[in-house]
């Protein structure tokens, strides 16, 4: 480790922080973001650089050596906490302690995917609406209650500190922070040397595939294997209810205990998710697929995909679909 602070003048100091399991790409791909920036007279305004309290090794062999140590923080504007593959790995105190010094000096603070747990294990979360990736969401929230955890959206910013969700929600993430600081015409640039699409408001939703996830062939389970198979029918609490012999009320508690999810809620995911097949997979006409979806008339498709991804239904199969 070095003793000597990065600390050019004139720019904003951008660290991204390395730890053992870190999740490389999600470091890497900020490190190249906000590393492309220019000025319109073609002067980098960020300076970035890696911190760590060791030198990191990868479970395929690759060991990084890196150049500063975790006091160099402390020349940060902004520090950028990327994902970690052990949601349970410890925060060092060395790093929480940091971490908070940031913060309370009112520097920024951003993490990448499941960065935030790193932050929520530092208590710098609490009371705070942020995101992860959609899968490991509920477990962000089970593991901290105090957080407001939306699973939904690309990122979120909370002013000093922003969250985003995984992989490249974590680029759009850093081109708004050039947008905030630089302007729109600065990060559009960005994204275009970058070659990645126009930076996404945080509101989009991520494409998620929400497949139920109780394990053990339960009632519910079952049922709605069942429903899967038939989605284009009506159903309403007291049918479902009736079918695992069950009151409406007993059905709906167990129902949301097994999924985290109400029946309802779960219908118009499982429905949603039938329709994005169909999309990708299908020449079926949007008439088609609202109708064997279970969505109802194309204008409620259109509605409730939109709502629900984030994107017409039409602009979805521009994307995704793949049928030979």
């Amino acid at each position: 480790m070095t003793n000597c602070a990065p600390k050019p003048p004139r720019t904003h100091n951008v660290a991204i922080v390395l730890f053992n399991k870190v999740v490389l790409a999600d470091a890497l791909l900020a490190y190249e973001t906000f590393s492309r920036a220019r000025l319109p007279s073609g002067e980098a305004p960020y300076h970035v650089y890696f911190c760590a309290t060791d030198d990191i090794e990868q479970k395929n062999g690759l060991l990084i050596n890196v150049l500063y140590s975790l006091e160099h923080l402390a020349n940060a504007d902004t520090i950028i906490i990327p994902g970690v593959s052990d949601l349970t790995s410890p925060v060092s105190e060395q790093l929480s302690s940091s971490l908070h010094k940031h913060v309370e000096k009112s520097g920024r603070l951003l993490s990448i995917c499941t960065g935030a747990f790193v932050l929520a294990s530092s208590g710098l979360l609490d009371g705070l609406e942020v995101t992860t990736h959609w899968l490991h969401a509920m477990q962000l929230k089970q593991m901290y209650p105090r957080l407001n955890v939306n699973p939904d959206v690309l990122y979120v910013d909370n002013g000093q500190i922003l969250t985003s969700a995984g992989a490249i929600a974590g680029v759009d993430l850093c081109l708004y922070v050039v947008s905030l600081d630089l302007g729109s015409n600065i990060a559009n640039e960005l994204a275009k040397v970058s070659v990645v699409q126009m930076h996404r408001d945080g509101g989009q939703k991520q494409f998620i595939n929400k497949n139920h996830s109780t394990t053990e062939k339960s009632q519910i389970y079952n049922l709605i294997c069942r429903i899967e198979e038939n989605l284009a029918d009506n159903y309403s609490i007291e049918q479902m209810a009736e079918r695992v012999y069950m009151t409406p009320r007993t059905f709906s508690r167990k129902f949301k205990h097994e999924l985290g999810l109400t029946p309802f809620e779960w219908l118009n995911y499982a429905r949603i998710k039938h329709a994005k097949q169909l999309l990708e997979s299908t020449e079926l006409t949007i008439e088609q697929i609202s109708y064997a979806s279970g969505l109802g008339s194309p204008k409620n498709m259109r509605k409730q995909f939109q709502k629900s991804v984030g994107v017409s239904p039409r602009d979805y199969r521009k994307a995704f679909h793949h049928a030979n």
